[in-house]
């Protein structure tokens, strides 16, 4: 047996001298006068006994006081024993904090579902000489807790997550993981999760290697939800009538949707109209997913106010896709200046939309015209880039570069040939129904670099080659190789990227008076002027964030829009609107999934996997002996005669 503390013996003998003199001294009793000492002979025992300083006699509530009070300054001296035991695990608890965790089909939320399991395993699974550590994935991935022992903290970090509207980076998670549990003992990732991921987040799983860590995956949710949302909303100009149609995509799942459900539209309060999901000659919906879409068509949709599209009559278990609310775009032309020496891709994509006008002039033209830019919504650089720096606006830069602009190009000599696709950003609105694969091909691309304030749309191996920013009231989208040496331009998600771009750049988003629908977790741009106030954003949940606005003005970019709702930001002489909606189809849809299969270590105990010696505490053991001593003495000392 080994003690941690032996010094805490020294407490024995002045807490057993202390002890000892006090059954030493008695309290003086007053003398009387009797008629027979013989009737009293226990009562001078008794004062024999209390005479101060005279022998003691043995007494067995002495011995039981001195046992329990040794015993206890033992316990507090960490008596321990050595002990054989497997090695040491190191544990990453990964909770996934989306927008379908927000489901109530589990007791309460399938978050508080998953906190709870969770809960459980680092009180039951974590043993004493175990590490863990807390990761919370949504958008982004957070280390809510470092490596400890300490279950408490641990707990404590899980208390501290809370809900968000956001689409889960579970790949980034488990590589995370696996990165900082390199050469830690036994590591293993523990993920909470519903399983609600993309497509494409689940082809990034399959690729994931986090050996020689081992995964565990624990399901929350209920395996068959009744639940049905918007899921897209579009507002587009109709060629044919000149009016603005919004087209509504509706998803369910468990026959969430019943013959009474129905959409409805407002803008600004004003009631657009009333649709009925399911057909008259319909049935109930169906118990397997099913998508339903709407369009309504008004000329109070024509004005580019703001319209609210809201789901009525619905079983539901998740509200945050019952409501959408976009700005509107007005039925107005987008005029276009290409500046180009003759390219016949970027001239038919650009026509494809009829709203789009384009005017068309070459780069020697350009700089003779520099003061009629300010007529067109988008410039167009077809590989030209002028030697005067560019005007504030709005740019799509083909094959050309800036330090004005996201992706710095590098020397022409380290140039990368037959770059490989590797990664694409399918949350931004500019990569919406465009999806890229090994089968675009790039004869040669520029070795690049992505400006801080900036982000990267498409990724290759060599670095990111499609990227968007909006810095010093210039707001850009870039594509860093030349078309006519990549086949892009003959797939049809060429005209859908460069209308995207288009429709992005000119909406009203981050400048005063504007109005902006993003996705939960996009970061937006706001446009100030010299000498503004700090940016007060009011955000859904009531809390207000505050940024600081240089002096001189200019882009200050808000993160946080993690929530569904209404963000709204003011600051002098300056406010807009930002409306973060759902309108994810796998979030609404909800079934649980399990985690594709993911290249890992070896399970727990394969291979033998040896054992270690450890401290095993009996503190508590003989703690509870000295106060057991303790109970004995008091009823012992009630009982005597």
């Amino acid at each position: 047996m080994h003690v941690l503390n032996a010094y805490s013996f020294l407490w024995i003998p002045p807490i057993f001298g202390g002890i000892i003199l006090l059954w030493k001294l008695k309290l003086n009793r007053q003398p009387r006068r009797v008629a027979s000492l013989r009737l009293w002979q226990g009562l001078t025992d008794d004062k024999q006994a209390n005479t101060p300083f005279h022998k003691l006699r043995a007494s067995l509530l002495l011995f039981m006081q001195l046992l329990a009070t040794f015993l206890l300054i033992f316990a507090l001296s960490g008596p321990f024993l050595f002990a054989k035991a497997p090695p040491p695990r190191t544990i990453v608890f990964v909770i996934a904090d989306s927008a379908s965790m927000n489901a109530t089909d589990a007791h309460g939320t399938r978050l508080d579902q998953a906190k709870q399991l969770c809960r459980n395993d680092i009180n039951s699974v974590m043993r004493d000489y175990d590490s863990g550590c807390i990761v919370c994935v949504n958008r982004d991935v957070t280390v809510m807790a470092p490596f400890t022992n300490r279950k408490e903290a641990l707990l404590e970090a899980l208390d501290r997550i809370e809900p968000t509207d956001e689409s889960p980076d579970i790949a980034g998670a488990l590589v995370l993981s696996s990165a900082i549990l390199t050469g830690h003992s036994g590591p293993s990732i523990h993920v909470y999760s519903d399983g609600v991921y993309s497509t494409s987040q689940r082809d990034k799983l399959s690729r994931v290697d986090i050996s020689p860590a081992t995964v565990t995956n624990t399901k929350v949710g209920s395996d068959s939800p009744a639940n049905a949302g918007i899921t897209a909303v579009e507002a587009r100009t109709n060629p044919l009538t000149g009016h603005t149609d919004l087209n509504i995509g509706i998803a369910q799942c468990g026959g969430a949707v019943r013959q009474r459900s129905t959409v409805s539209v407002s803008v600004d309060g004003t009631l657009v109209g009333v649709q009925p999901i399911l057909a008259q000659s319909s049935s109930s919906g169906s118990s397997e997913p099913e998508s339903f879409s709407k369009t309504f068509t008004s000329t109070l949709l024509d004005q580019g106010k703001v319209a609210t599209i809201t789901l009525d009559q619905a079983s539901d278990v998740l509200s945050e896709d019952n409501t959408a609310v976009i700005p509107l775009p007005r039925s107005t032309p987008i005029n276009v200046l290409l500046v180009s020496t003759g390219n016949i891709y970027l001239e038919r994509a650009l026509a494809v939309d009829k709203t789009v006008q384009v005017s068309e002039i070459t780069p020697a033209q350009f700089l003779s015209q520099k003061s009629t830019i300010g007529n067109y919504n988008v410039v167009v650089l077809d590989s030209y880039i002028p030697a005067i720096p560019l005007p504030p606006g709005r740019y799509v830069a083909i094959n050309a570069t800036s330090a004005q602009f996201p992706l710095s190009f590098g020397k022409s000599s380290e140039s990368v040939a037959d770059p490989q696709f590797v990664d694409q950003d399918d949350q931004s609105p500019v990569m919406r129904s465009v999806a890229f694969d090994s089968g675009i091909l790039i004869q040669r691309a520029p070795k690049v670099t992505l400006a801080p304030w900036a982000a990267s749309l498409a990724d290759w191996d060599c670095g990111p080659l499609i990227a968007v920013g909006n810095h010093h009231n210039i707001r850009s989208v870039q594509i860093a190789w030349d078309l006519n040496q990549s086949n892009w331009p003959l797939r049809v998600s060429f005209p859908i990227f460069l209308n995207n771009a288009l429709k992005w750049l000119t909406s009203n988003h981050g400048e005063n008076g504007g109005s902006l629908g993003i996705a939960a977790g996009d970061p937006v741009d706001f446009d100030l002027a010299a000498g503004s106030s700090n940016l007060v954003i009011h955000r859904p949940d009531g809390e207000p964030a505050v940024l600081t606005v240089p002096a001189e003005g200019g882009t200050v970019t808000y993160q946080d829009t993690n929530l569904v709702g209404t963000y709204n930001a003011a600051a002098t002489g300056f406010q807009a609107a930002v409306y973060v909606n759902l309108l994810d189809r796998d979030s609404t849809l909800l079934t649980p999934l399990d985690l594709p299969t993911i290249k890992e270590g070896a399970p727990e105990g394969a291979g033998g996997g040896g054992v270690i010696s450890i401290r095993e505490s009996i503190a508590v053991w003989i703690a509870a002996v000295g106060l057991l001593c303790i109970a004995l003495e008091w009823f012992v000392f009630h009982r005597r005669p």
